[in-house]
C-alpha cells in the first residue's frame, strides 16, 4: 500500500478482501479481514505499508483479486495476479514460489498472518539498497511414496545484459524431508555486492531428470 506521506503517528484501518477465480471465471473463495496499520512520522512525498492476506486453494490456475479499502483516506483500490497452485502430493518434484524477505524491513500487518507457513517476513519490495539484507525462500516437495532422495539447488543472478553475476549451489538430502516430504530451502541475495541496476535471479531444483524453476527480478538501487 502507498498513501500519501504524514507529519504525525496514525493507526490506519485498512480492509482486504481476497478473492479467487478459475480459468472459467468462476469464484473458488474468498477472505475478507481488517488489518491495523500504525504508521509512524514520514516525511517524504509517500508512506508504505504491507498487508498480509491468505486464502486456501486446491491445486489448479487462478487468478486472485485483492482489493483494499483505507477507512481513514476512504480510498480503494485494487490488483490481480495469476497463481499456478502445483499439486504438492503428487508431483515427483514440486516448489513453492519465492517468498523474499528483506532486513530492516518495512511496516507490515498483521505481522503474524503467515507464522504457521513461512519461517520469515515476507516482503512485496522488489527495490533494494546496499545496505538491505535480502534473503530468499522457497520450499522443495518431493510429492508420491518413492523413496525420498537428495534435490540439488542453484542459484544464479544475472544483470539486465544476461551476464551472470552470482552463482551458488546446494543439496538438500533426503534427510530433511518431513513426513509431508517438504523441505525448506533459503538462500542469501547478496545485494551488497552488486551495482545499482535491474536483475533476475533464478532459482533451479533438480532431482534426476526432473526440474523445477523459480525467477524473481529485483532491482538495486
Amino acid at each position: 500500500m502507498r498513501q500519501p506521506s504524514q507529519p504525525r503517528r496514525v493507526e490506519h484501518r485498512v480492509e482486504l478482501l481476497t478473492s479467487a477465480f478459475d480459468p472459467d471465471g468462476r469464484a473458488r473463495g474468498s477472505r475478507r479481514q481488517t488489518a491495523r496499520v500504525v504508521l509512524l512520522p514520514t516525511y517524504g512525498e509517500s508512506a508504505e505499508y504491507e498487508v498480509l492476506s491468505r486464502i486456501e486453494l486446491k491445486p489448479g490456475r487462478y487468478s486472485l483479486r485483492v482489493a483494499a479499502h483505507n477507512d481513514n483516506l476512504d480510498l480503494s483500490g485494487s490488483v490481480y495476479f495469476d497463481v499456478d497452485v502445483p499439486d504438492f502430493t503428487k508431483d515427483a518434484l514440486s516448489a513453492s514460489g519465492v517468498a523474499i524477505t528483506r532486513t530492516p524491513g518495512g511496516f507490515v500487518a498483521p505481522r503474524d498472518a503467515l507464522d504457521d507457513l513461512l519461517p520469515l517476513l515476507p516482503t512485496t519490495a522488489r527495490a533494494f539498497d546496499a545496505t538491505d539484507e535480502v534473503g530468499g525462500f522457497m520450499r522443495i516437495y518431493q510429492g508420491g511414496r518413492d523413496p525420498l532422495q537428495p534435490v540439488a539447488i542453484s542459484l544464479a543472478i544475472v544483470d539486465a545484459r544476461g551476464r551472470e553475476v552470482h552463482q551458488a549451489s546446494a543439496t538438500i538430502a533426503a534427510a530433511p524431508f518431513n513426513r509431508d516430504r517438504a523441505a525448506d530451502f533459503r538462500f542469501e541475495i547478496p545485494v551488497v555486492d552488486l551495482p545499482p541496476g535491474e536483475y533476475l535471479a533464478t532459482v533451479t531444483a533438480r532431482m534426476g531428470d526432473t526440474s523445477v524453476r523459480r525467477d524473481v527480478r529485483f532491482e538495486r538501487r
